[in-house]
């Protein structure tokens, strides 16, 4: 017998935290205890949406025969490490070739451009990945359709998925999960984007809004899963890293040698992806990581070697705005990036006009993180060739109208 203590997430009726007690359980051998609670103040906006027809309907017209080849500072807490074996596995050049034939089921590979205006500013040659060109206007839908694939296959009677997301991760988780026949339920922090909310809605999606932060809407997701027996799809796994590693394999075979690749970090799977297509190629190339300086707890972890906690307060960023890192992401970005680079939102909406003016390509602000850092290095290349990971263009109207009027 042992002593189980709960806290409970859930709010009282004066929109104060509950207390409840410890448990006392007494399981027989091989027995799970599952515990779950409902939120009282659950909404779920999306029951009044028609849910989309089956996938074969829709799966067709971007099927491809693709072959699989050629502000301020902030810590709150620090949580210790979790215990490793070692650094987690990156996926091998196979399974990277093997997930690039899921993906390509449903999506073609995306491009890789070098544009003269933007190269001029930069001040070298560089090649953008434009993973803004994909079916959910970001990178997010290959680790999504790689990870639901594994699900489908490992767990042949599963019924639907959850996520926690403030946008482009529940469109892919959206998307995917109704090409498989699967439900999606996608729970996003109060005051998410208008436009995300509605794409994510457009999949077929069921949408619940909870807690202020995405931490808080991760942790409700959780619970969520359990009580309705679907299986979590969290923002950082390896099935999601050999999605994101498709990408850069795309990439790093395309462009000539780079000498170093920026990326944005969220959670993690997109940098991960990077590292593990780079040590695929056997290639030298430097990776480095770019966040949003209003939320700096993957800087603030990668300085000081351990996980730090810290305010997320970014404002134009909503893809960069983690306050607690994953352990498991850290250790491959203390394993395989060079440095990360703190970027200000005013310099991550200076990028998003940049991509306007001199490409004409759409960017939000997670997605414009990487060249704002490649901006802010500019005196410290040597005539370098660089690549540039621009993640994704879905950015509300109204905010994209202000960063191009200057006042973003």
């Amino acid at each position: 017998m042992f002593n189980v203590r709960i806290r409970s997430e859930r709010a009282g009726d004066a929109g104060q935290p509950v207390s409840l007690p410890s448990l006392s359980v007494r399981p027989s051998k091989g027995q799970v205890i599952r515990v779950a609670f409902w939120d009282k103040a659950l909404s779920i906006t999306g029951s009044s949406y028609p849910r989309l027809p089956s996938p074969a309907k829709y799966a067709g017209f971007m099927a491809h025969p693709f072959q699989a080849h050629p502000a301020q500072a902030h810590p709150a807490q620090v949580h210790p490490a979790p215990a490793h074996a070692g650094p987690p596995l990156l996926p091998s050049l196979d399974q990277i070739r093997r997930a690039q034939a899921v993906v390509y089921r449903h999506m073609p590979p995306t491009p890789q451009f070098t544009w003269p205006l933007l190269n001029q500013r930069l001040e070298t040659e560089a090649w953008i990945k434009h993973e803004n060109h994909s079916p959910v206007g970001a990178f997010k839908l290959r680790g999504a359709l790689v990870y639901i694939d594994w699900l489908k296959q490992t767990q042949p009677n599963l019924t639907g998925v959850v996520a926690a997301t403030r946008g482009n991760h529940g469109q892919g988780v959206g998307m995917a999960a109704r090409l498989a026949g699967l439900r999606a339920v996608i729970v996003v922090p109060h005051g998410n984007s208008t436009e995300k909310n509605r794409a994510m809605l457009a999949q077929g999606a069921e949408l619940v809004e909870h807690g202020q932060d995405f931490q808080e809407s991760l942790e409700f997701a959780r619970r969520l899963a359990i009580d309705r027996n679907f299986s979590l799809i969290d923002s950082f796994h390896e099935r999601l890293v050999m999605g994101t590693a498709t990408y850069a394999l795309e990439f790093l075979e395309a462009a000539p040698p780079l000498q170093s690749v920026y990326v944005p970090i969220g959670l993690g799977s997109s940098i991960g992806g990077v590292s593990a297509a780079r040590n695929a190629l056997k290639l030298q190339t430097e990776v480095v990581g770019v966040v949003a300086a209003a939320s700096p707890s993957y800087a603030l972890s990668f300085a000081q070697h351990k996980i730090v906690e810290a305010r997320s307060g970014t404002a134009i960023a909503d893809g960069l705005a983690c306050r607690i890192p994953n352990g498991e992401a850290m250790e491959i970005i203390w394993q395989n990036v060079a440095r990360i680079v703190e970027v200000t939102d005013e310099e991550i909406a200076q990028a998003m006009r940049a991509y306007y003016q001199d490409t004409h390509n759409l960017a939000e602000g997670a997605g414009a993180a990487a060249l704002a850092g490649a901006l802010k290095e500019v005196r410290q290349r040597n005539d370098q060739r660089i690549g540039i990971i621009l993640t994704g263009g879905n950015v509300d109207q109204q905010t994209y109208a202000k960063v191009l009027a200057g006042n973003g």
